[in-house]
């Protein structure tokens, strides 16, 4: 893993608000590296989710 992050993984914020990210993943392996790619951008997405949920489920308990 410390490979991967520290050599084969970049990831760019391209806004202020972080909503879109850059990110780029090297190999030799061209299938592994778009397969590693979508696989990471499906947990990305679940966390955010996973995140928006909780906040807004902090608020509606806050406002009840």
């Amino acid at each position: 893993w410390q490979e991967i992050i520290e050599e084969k993984l970049e990831i760019q914020l391209t806004s202020s608000d972080a909503s879109i990210i850059n990110l780029v993943f090297t190999s030799f392996n061209e299938e592994f590296a778009k397969v590693f790619v979508e696989v990471l951008i499906q947990e990305i997405e679940q966390l955010y989710v996973s995140i928006s949920i909780r906040k807004a489920k902090y608020t509606l308990d806050y406002l009840n």
